[in-house]
């Protein structure tokens, strides 16, 4: 059809059969190429990146969160350790045998804290607190310590605290802290 406004087709019969087939092969080739219906590589790079930066704010968000779960549950730990020992000087419980209670102390630094009986041999008049017996000594767990070092103790028989240096107990661990007692 080209071919016949030129003049050529009568000349040179074979190349409008050669230049119909190039014109279908050229067709049929770039309907196929449509039809592939796939992704191209900058397209699957760019989803992955994507997919990467929302998993990067996702884990950032649990990270925080499971440190503050293990800081409560530390904190928890050390509540009922304080209540335990708080139970002690209400009932005067000797832990020493021939012993008088003076006093349950409860002292922590890093990432240990400890109940230590401070007592006087019955009979002998010592002082109060000058033997001593540290009853128990315990560490946080999951990388939890205390923010800063202290004690206090409870006096029987009312078991009221009496705090040396700062009344509160600070636990902390990634910017997730936690007061147990003021």
């Amino acid at each position: 059809d080209a071919l016949s406004g030129i003049g050529l087709a009568s000349a040179f019969p074979f190349l409008g059969v050669v230049i119909s087939c190039y014109n279908r092969s050229k067709t049929n080739m770039l309907k196929s190429r449509k039809d592939l219906s796939g992704y191209t590589l900058i397209e699957i790079m760019v989803v992955i990146a994507i997919i990467g930066f929302v998993s990067a704010i996702v884990l950032t968000g649990l990270n925080s969160q499971r440190a503050q779960k293990q800081t409560e549950s530390s904190a928890r730990e050390v509540e009922g350790f304080i209540r335990e020992v708080q139970g002690y000087a209400l009932t005067g419980k000797q832990i020493v045998p021939n012993s008088e209670p003076c006093s349950y102390q409860i002292s922590w630094s890093g990432a240990t804290y400890n109940f230590t009986y401070n007592y006087t041999v019955s009979g002998t008049g010592s002082g109060c607190g000058s033997p001593s017996t540290v009853v128990s000594s315990y560490t946080l767990k999951d990388g939890v310590v205390f923010t800063g070092s202290g004690s206090f103790y409870f006096t029987p028989p009312h078991a009221v605290p009496s705090f040396t240096g700062t009344r509160g107990i600070t636990l902390g661990k990634a910017g997730a802290t936690k007061i147990v007692c003021t």
